[in-house]
């Protein structure tokens, strides 16, 4: 979860489209108001549309250029590459 250093209490959150069901059990039974998005996700804080915002971070970079920070990491996850011999 990722937002900017002020919350309201009851924050606008927007969603990317792809994590719908992630988001829903993260967010279960707390009050706040639910945006889903296709794309410029993280965007929609600065733009003023959404308070804060669940997507996904690869570097961090466009968080600290767009002067926002992690909340919470819901989910860690690695790639992997694994093969065999011809």
């Amino acid at each position: 979860m990722i937002g900017p250093k002020k919350v309201p209490k009851v924050p606008t959150i927007a969603i990317a489209a792809k994590y719908i069901q992630i988001a829903e059990e993260y967010l279960a039974g707390k009050n706040c108001k639910k945006i889903y998005l296709n794309g410029s996700v993280e965007q929609s804080i600065t733009l003023g549309i959404a308070d804060m915002a669940i997507d996904i971070v690869y570097t961090g970079e466009s968080l600290q250029e767009q002067k926002l920070q992690i909340y919470d990491k819901i989910l860690a996850s690695d790639i992997v590459i694994i093969g065999g011999e011809k």
